[in-house]
């Protein structure tokens, strides 16, 4: 594990990180999970909602409830509209913030965190996981060695139904963000748009055109077609386990806290910026 001056592993010399999770539903309970696992223990929840009794670590309602126990390092499991009122409140005081995806309903409110985080010293992450995936990875490599003239990137399932609700659109951020990290800067627009998927193309600032296909109702879950500039041809299918994406979770966890996260606050901020954009 990648370590800095504030984040230490369990059991090193100076201090382990001290993790507030903000939101215990969904994915707040399941990063929990996760850290607990991975052996940290000094954690505090930010729970506003009853919840079933938690007994590994206390949990308060308010952030004025923390009082002097400051944490080190946040994660934000909140609903979107609220990311920009939370992480302002850590990265103000230099707190290292994860922000679950999208990063903010609005492009200001995106560019606002990245200026105050930067004034402050903060880590500011975004959770694009699929970034550490090894199709991704495979992907990538096939486009270092070929270049890249088309792509075609299908998510076929929607993430978050029983959570946040989050539109076909706002779902469709995390492809988004898989085009930016693939093939760079680009702009965007809607080629087709309905309640169950969308089509989106980005023009690529360096001569790549990405596709973008959103649908709740096909199978399977994560696709990749690319076409080398050299007309070599790549496909990969991924994401039809629940262990590569704990692997995932669990490795954008460790860059987080290691001060390297895999998606910092500027590549979340291009995406509301697309995303923004194509309404």
């Amino acid at each position: 594990m990648q370590k800095n001056n504030k984040t230490k592993k369990p059991g090193d010399d100076m201090s382990e990180p001290y993790i507030a999770i903000v939101g215990l539903g969904s994915i707040g309970s399941a990063h929990v999970n996760r850290l607990w696992e991975m052996g940290y223990r000094n954690l505090i929840g930010i729970e506003s909602s009853p919840r079933p009794h938690e007994e590994r670590f206390p949990i308060v309602k308010t952030f004025d409830d923390l009082g002097s126990r400051q944490p080190t390092h946040a994660l934000l499991c909140t609903p979107p509209e609220w990311h920009y009122y939370h992480a302002t409140y850590f990265v103000e005081r230099g707190i290292d913030t994860f922000i679950e995806k999208p990063m903010t309903v609005k492009s200001v409110e995106a560019s606002n965190l990245c200026a105050t985080a930067h004034a402050n010293k903060s880590v500011l992450a975004v959770g694009y996981m699929e970034r550490s995936h090894l199709a991704v990875h495979q992907a990538a490599e096939f486009i270092s060695q070929h270049g890249c003239s088309k792509a075609e990137i299908c998510c076929y399932w929607r993430a978050t139904p029983k959570t946040y609700q989050l539109s076909t659109m706002q779902e469709s951020s995390h492809a988004i963000d898989l085009a930016h990290f693939l093939l760079g800067d680009g702009d965007a627009s809607i080629v087709k748009s309905g309640s169950d998927d969308e089509t989106i193309r980005i023009k690529h600032t360096h001569g790549a055109t990405s596709t973008i296909r959103m649908n709740m109702n096909e199978w399977p879950r994560r696709v990749i077609n690319l076409i080398g500039g050299d007309g070599m041809r790549f496909s990969v299918m991924y994401g039809d386990t629940k262990d590569e994406w704990e692997g995932c979770y669990k490795e954008e966890l460790i860059a987080f806290l290691g001060g390297t996260p895999l998606c910092t606050g500027e590549d979340g901020l291009w995406v509301v910026n697309v995303l923004e954009g194509l309404q």
